[in-house]
């Protein structure tokens, strides 16, 4: 018996003995659920917030001079959402409105003590390893790109939205390892959109080249790497980068382009109710849009700063109030 039937015929054992009675006393076993979404839009949202103000809201205690800290349970009335006997903290109406559509884990919690060290507890969220894991582990972008593949050829099956793209920032480098393929390659890394309402200047050619001598120049490309020794032109990697370059190439004349120009395309009313004085909104309208053009997994991010963003640990209740009117976003996002 080799290790991997080993530990398949082990674990079974273990859930049979643990399991034995529920299932012998089951009367109507249905089958698993089976996931029918073609897509997923993932709302990143880094950072450091009171849950007991937002998902979580407690009872509200008006804070007053002298007060003690243990008195204070909540900073803001609760208010009802479409789920019955479901409540979030006020300030939150938009998303209350659409709660019967969506469910509130509340009791998530880990046994690592992260402390202060943020990044670490992010990596641990995104890839499912602690940190250090003593290899490069794949985000769970990256993840869905590689087992599900591309929905449309012309579309990366991984997109992101909302991170600049800063390679001297320390902080940012960590955060692009555990946003990243990881071992995957290249291939499975998250197409990068910095700010959504600029469009995709990479899809289209410098001025003043026509599509004919871009293609020239990418031929010239192929044939130079295909001079090269032959560890370079077998090598794995070399492939996956001209292949990168290949699906660049394919999407500047494909339909997806088109899902950049919300600007244009989309009514007045709309744009303004994605407005919410941050490129998040926008992001969110973009990742609809590639969403509808054949996009598989996009992370739409509110970028992490210590501190600042989606965060509240300075001057908690009034920046509570502003971190709500950004990420409200309009029914049915």
């Amino acid at each position: 018996m080799d290790r991997r039937d080993f530990l398949k015929t082990t674990i079974a054992g273990g859930v049979g003995i643990s399991l034995g009675n529920a299932v012998s006393n089951a009367s109507d076993l249905s089958l698993p659920m089976q996931a029918t979404a073609d897509s997923i839009i993932f709302i990143w949202l880094p950072g450091g917030i009171a849950q007991t103000d937002t998902w979580d809201p407690k009872k509200h205690t008006p804070y007053t001079q002298g007060m003690k800290g243990s008195e204070i349970l909540g900073t803001c009335p609760s208010i009802p959402t479409k789920a019955d006997g479901i409540y979030l903290g006020e300030g939150l109406e938009t998303i209350a409105s659409v709660m019967d559509k969506g469910a509130i884990i509340r009791t998530l919690t880990n046994k690592t003590k992260f402390g202060a060290v943020h990044l670490k507890a992010q990596y641990y969220m995104m890839t499912g390893y602690l940190f250090p894991a003593g290899f490069k582990a794949p985000s769970m972008g990256a993840v869905v790109a590689r087992t599900l593949g591309r929905r449309d050829p012309n579309v990366p099956a991984y997109i992101d939205i909302g991170r600049d793209i800063n390679t001297s920032n320390e902080e940012y480098l960590f955060i692009n390892e555990y946003s990243g393929p990881g071992f995957y390659g290249v291939n499975y890394a998250p197409f990068m959109i910095p700010e959504p309402t600029q469009g995709l200047p990479t899809l289209n050619a410098v001025a003043g080249m026509e599509m004919d001598r871009l293609d020239r120049r990418q031929r010239y490309l192929e044939t130079i790497t295909g001079l090269g020794p032959k560890e370079l032109r077998e090598s794995g990697k070399v492939k996956d980068y001209m292949k990168v370059m290949e699906d660049a190439r394919a999407m500047m004349d494909s339909p997806v382009k088109k899902a950049f120009d919300f600007m244009k395309d989309e009514k007045p009313e709309t744009l303004a109710a994605y407005d919410v004085g941050h490129r998040f909104g926008h992001g969110c309208l973009l990742a609809r849009r590639l969403v509808e053009v054949g996009a598989r997994f996009v992370q739409v991010e509110y970028q992490y700063t210590p501190f600042m963003g989606f965060d509240m640990h300075e001057s908690g209740q009034p920046r509570m109030v502003e971190m709500k009117n950004i990420s409200t976003a309009p029914s049915g996002t």
